[in-house]
């Protein structure tokens, strides 16, 4: 499996947003196997230790937050594309990274992480 570098390329479901969260980069970092495109790939045995959060109703909120910001996400990349100025793409890239970095604060809140658990993630 291959997962898309960052900057953006399309997120179809929350699932995607997950693969592509600070936090699965941490994870990437330490357990997956840099390409030299910048794209990590990894066997079906690297993936499967992933701890998958169980979506029940205390995160559902969450999750469909997640895929709210997704699907402005993938609508602000195409508006990139299509940007003619210099004034309107540096808006959206502005605006593809604050969708990012919510969905990441999603992520981090659907895992519980601690405030040392984020700020390592953050900072890696």
């Amino acid at each position: 499996m291959i997962i898309r570098p960052r900057p953006y390329g399309p997120i179809q479901k929350p699932a995607d947003a997950l693969l592509n969260s600070k936090f699965m980069d941490v994870y990437y970092q330490h357990f997956g196997k840099l390409k030299r495109e910048g794209y990590y790939e990894y066997s079906r045995n690297t993936l499967s230790r992933f701890p998958l959060s169980i979506i029940d109703k205390k995160n559902i909120e969450l999750i469909k937050q997640i895929e709210s910001y997704s699907k402005q996400l993938n609508e602000s990349v195409q508006k990139f594309k299509k940007a003619k100025t210099d004034k309107d793409k540096t808006f959206e890239r502005n605006k593809c990274q604050s969708l990012d970095d919510q969905i990441d604060k999603l992520v981090y809140e659907v895992y519980g992480l601690s405030k040392e658990d984020i700020i390592n993630i953050e900072d890696n």
